[in-house]
């Protein structure tokens, strides 16, 4: 979590979602300290996130935004990732039916659709800020350079009708909410 005092604002920063992305545009831009939150994870849910602010006066008032993913998109980004930092060798499918747990953290809590239910943040979709920029409150709009893109295949060329169904299922709120589709 990123909190700015100067602009009023606060980054919760779902893993897996264009964070270091969104926080480069921001140092680049603003030319300020962002202070981040220690939580002893970089990567919060949402109910830890709000549980971690203790100033409920600047909770109240600061702007509170995230970044949300496709979900389908995102389990490919969570699976390659996972496969390359354990330097294991999970097949999609098999990630998808029985997720490992990552160090610590239950990988179904990470999912983004966890930020479906936090109030009061605003919640931006990924590819609408890779195309349109970045908005916050009271700030110019900035363009967003995707930094961590790798070298890989269609989020589609992974999938199964199993795998679709299974993240469809698991994710269905934040689908409805913000019309995401597969494909």
């Amino acid at each position: 979590m990123i909190v700015c005092d100067e602009h009023k604002f606060i980054f919760i920063r779902p893993t897996r979602c264009g964070t270091m992305s969104v926080l480069q545009c921001l140092r680049d831009n603003l030319d300020l300290p962002l202070s981040p939150v220690k939580m002893g994870i970089n990567h919060p849910t949402a109910s830890m996130a709000r549980h971690a602010f203790d100033d409920d006066e600047k909770w109240d008032k600061y702007f509170k935004f995230c970044v949300i993913r496709n979900p389908w998109a995102w389990w490919v980004s969570i699976w390659r990732r996972h496969n390359a930092t354990h330097n294991s060798n999970f097949g999609f499918e098999e990630f998808v039916v029985r997720p490992p747990l990552v160090q610590a953290d239950n990988i179904h809590s990470l999912c983004p659709s966890d930020w479906a239910d936090l109030p009061l943040v605003y919640k931006y979709r990924l590819e609408d800020w890779a195309r349109d920029g970045v908005a916050v409150p009271g700030l110019p709009r900035y363009k967003i350079e995707h930094m961590s893109a790798g070298e890989h295949e269609h989020y589609t060329e992974y999938h199964t009708d199993a795998t679709v169904e299974i993240i469809s299922r698991r994710s269905l709120r934040m689908i409805r909410e913000f019309g995401y589709r597969y494909g």
